[in-house]
């Protein structure tokens, strides 16, 4: 069986905290300094929007906003007593939301600057004596969806008029590195609900899909988050992720 390996990253630190399960069912932690160096090494280097309006955050900002819902009881949760949640269990913020599509305050994430930075979550997935994945993994509190065309686009005017689509409170994105004996092999990198696998190419030290390229910076891939709904992408600018009716605007980051 595989180990699998949690991390936090933040500032260059790392938390590894790896998980075993003996036959009898008890878990046993421990820590390993070495996995936490090796998902240090190849963790990614994302790049916000410049007028990006809904930050990162921990999850444990996240939670000191809202109120956990188990069944007949409520209560205020920490990352290490959300595990003790049911399956029933959802969440909602501690403030009214006016609208489905109003927002809060703390929807905004964490400052992200030069000297502070909201974490990563690794996970490192040992998968035989050779492959190894590392999954890092991005919390937003917000995501805003698309304001789309519903009609035709007449000389720049949208004739049928405008609609949101995709706003929801709590965002994931990760990246998927793959390590074969300890070297990169490939990258999946996701956008929404879809994403697209890379593959390492020594001689140019990129990540390559077709024509596509990531670049690096030393053993880092450099990956670009797209304006209010985060999808990660392979260079700037403007990207169509799904494709609409030939009256519908194409969603695009």
């Amino acid at each position: 069986m595989g180990v699998v390996v949690l991390f936090v990253l933040t500032f260059q630190i790392f938390l590894g905290t790896v998980i075993r399960g003996d036959q009898s069912g008890t878990t046993h932690v421990t820590i390993d300094d070495n996995l936490g160096a090796l998902a240090s090494t190849y963790a990614p280097k994302i790049w916000l929007a410049k007028d990006e309006d809904y930050n990162p955050s921990s999850v444990g900002f996240h939670l000191e906003n809202v109120k956990v819902y188990d069944g007949a009881t409520s209560y205020s949760s920490t990352p290490s007593t959300l595990s003790t949640c049911s399956e029933d269990c959802y969440m909602s913020s501690n403030q009214t939301l006016d609208h489905a599509s109003a927002t809060l305050p703390f929807f905004s994430g964490e400052h992200v600057g030069s000297t502070q930075q909201p974490p990563v979550y690794a996970v490192v997935k040992r998968i035989n004596e050779s492959t190894t994945d590392i999954l890092y993994w991005m919390f937003y509190p917000y995501n805003r969806g698309k304001n789309v065309c519903i009609g035709l686009h007449i000389f720049g005017v949208c004739i049928g008029g405008y609609s949101t689509f995709g706003n929801h409170v709590g965002d994931w994105e990760y990246a998927t590195m793959r390590l074969e004996n300890g070297q990169p092999n490939k990258l999946f990198v996701s956008s929404h609900d879809f994403g697209g696998i890379y593959d390492w190419d020594e001689e140019s030290e990129t990540y390559k899909k077709g024509e596509d390229a990531i670049q690096t910076e030393g053993t880092h891939p450099i990956l670009y988050s797209a304006w209010g709904s985060h999808g990660l992408w392979s260079t700037p600018g403007s990207h169509v992720y799904k494709d609409m009716p030939v009256i519908i605007d194409d969603l695009r980051d």
